[in-house]
Parts: C-alpha cells; structure tokens; sequence
C-alpha cells in the first residue's frame, strides 16, 4: 500500500518533507523504538504527520520573519488530504477523553491494518500516576481531502472517545517511537493485520446526514426501551454510568449537539464504541463498528396511549 506523510523538523516547525513510501515501511521506521537519554533530546527531535502538505512550489504557505527568513507554516491551509490516522492516547485524568489501556486498544483494532506503539512517557509513574501512553496509526482505504475531513471530525471523535483531541487535529504532528532507558522493559509495539479504515462509513457531522444511515432498525414501544440498558463512554476517573434506553432519553437534551458517546447495546460484552441522541421521540443509538442505528421510541404516541387507557379500564369494569 503506497502511502503520503510528512516529516517535520520540531514542533515549532520551520521545515518539512514530504515522503512517499509503503505502510509496511512506514511501520518498519515509526515502529522502532529510539532511546532518548532525555526529555530535551525527545523534544528536539523530527516529528510526523498522516497529512500530505502542500508542497511549496505548489502555492504552499509560508512565513517571512522579520530579518526577511522564510520557513514553511504548518497549518491547516497547506493540508492536502489524510492518509492514516494517528490516535495519541494519553490517559490524562485531566483531559475529557475516556480511558483506554494499551492493550484494550489492540482488541478494540483487531480487524483493522494498524500500528500501536507505546510513547515516551508510557507507564511513568511521574505523568498522570503511571497510565499506559502509546499511539495507534491506521491507514485509510483512501487518502481523504481536508474539506471532507472536517465533515466527520465531530463522529471521528465519538468513535475514538479515548483518543486525545490533538488527534483529530489538522497537520498535528507526533513523535515516532520512543523510549527512556529506564523504561526500555516497558517498550511495546504491535502490528495488527486486517482491512485499511474505511473513513467514507462516518457520517458528516451535520444531524440531517445521519438519516443517510441505512438499514435503521426500530424499537417501536417504550416499555421496551425501558428494558434496553445503554452504558456510557468512561471518561478520566469517571466509571460509565449504565441506565435504560427510557432514561437516557429523558436524561439529554435534544439535538444532535447534545450526543453522548456510549456503548453499542447490540454488543455490550464488546464495549464496542457507539454514541446516541434525542430525537423527537426517538432516542437514536448509532452503533460506529456495525455501522447500525437504532430508533427507539421513548415517548408513547397518542392512539397506544388510549388504548392503554380502554385496556385498563377494561379490566377495572
């Protein structure tokens, strides 16, 4: 599989190149892990993004210092398209995004080609208590334009709630593998082989897009839905709280905006990512791996309400 990236000189980047090559040695170079005696030697060395840039004899944009030096800008503007994700996993109870361990990660991917590797700072008992700190680069079944990437990073996000936001980021930039020499035990990486990600089945972030989503199944009664049990997404130190499909309903705000990542019902042993909204009377559950929505009905419409009513008082008389 050919493959678009960029190396970048510092995070302050003043210059950059662009590199074609193939996933396999892409994850022969990225996926070896590098010694570093110090922090300082880390910070100081090239970094990568999945992003093609704009090239500069291709109208790249650049920036004149006052002294007159000229050094390439690393911005959204000069995004091309996307190759591969990489998903910066830091584990920070400080951050919003939910806990995920290393090796949760590697069964959350199976299926999917990727490449996880753990990061300089991977169980250091001084950053955040010792949590694993590692990355997932996937490549995508096809480079996608920067236009169309921002359509789905609101949906990306909720499908990878354990990933950092910086993530989802434009031109982001990442340190390859890495290591201190008094973790060099606790250096894992792994390959998983499966299918390149697909990023065409995420839905565009507009709330109109997600009836695009077909086939929908339907939970038509709301005595049912009092029965569906729904699990959010863990987030920091915060367990996921697990109530009824009824509840959650009457639990969020309506809209699209107000989604909460969760867990797909369809799987629960699984934790397969999943995330659900109000929606007039529905409470729609969008599971991301299946690519399945489920419309469940929390609110009883008035013709079954009346006929609840003649029941009962049916047996009263």
């Amino acid at each position: 599989m050919d493959i678009r990236l960029t190396r970048l000189n510092a995070i302050r980047t003043t210059e950059v190149v662009h590199i074609e090559t193939t996933w396999d040695r892409l994850v022969e170079v990225i996926g070896t892990s590098v010694e570093c005696p110090s922090d300082e030697f880390r910070r100081a060395s090239p970094l990568f993004t999945g992003w093609e840039l704009k090239q500069e004899q291709e109208g790249a944009k650049v920036t004149t210092t006052d002294s007159g030096y000229t050094f390439y800008s690393r911005c959204r503007e000069n995004c091309v398209a996307l190759h591969f994700l990489t998903l910066d996993i830091d584990n920070d109870p400080l951050k919003s995004s939910a806990v995920m361990t290393f090796e949760g990660a590697v069964q959350k991917l199976q299926g999917l080609e990727a490449l996880l590797y753990t990061s300089y700072n991977h169980q250091n008992p001084d950053k955040h208590g010792g949590v694993d700190k590692f990355r997932a680069l996937i490549p995508l079944l096809a480079p996608i334009p920067l236009e169309e990437y921002l359509k789905k990073v609101s949906n990306l996000r909720l499908l990878f709630p354990w990933a950092a936001r910086e993530s989802f980021t434009p031109s982001q930039p990442f340190w390859p593998a890495m290591h201190a020499p008094e973790r060099a035990n606790l250096v894992d990486v792994r390959m998983l082989t499966g299918i390149p990600f697909d990023i065409n089945l995420v839905p565009d972030g507009e709330p109109e897009s997600m009836s695009a989503l077909n086939p929908a199944e339907h939970v038509d009664d709301d005595e049912e839905a009092a029965l569906i049990s729904i699990t959010s997404a863990q987030t920091g130190k915060h367990p996921g709280l697990t109530s009824s499909a009824l509840t959650w309903y009457k639990r969020l705000q309506p809209g699209y905006e107000h989604r909460q990542a969760c867990y797909s019902f369809h799987r629960p042993e699984t934790n397969h990512t999943a995330f659900m909204f109000r929606d007039g009377v529905f409470l729609i559950h969008q599971d991301m791996g299946l690519q399945k929505r489920t419309l469940i009905r929390c609110v009883t419409s008035p013709g079954k309400l009346r006929l609840k009513k003649y029941a009962k008082s049916s047996q009263t008389s």
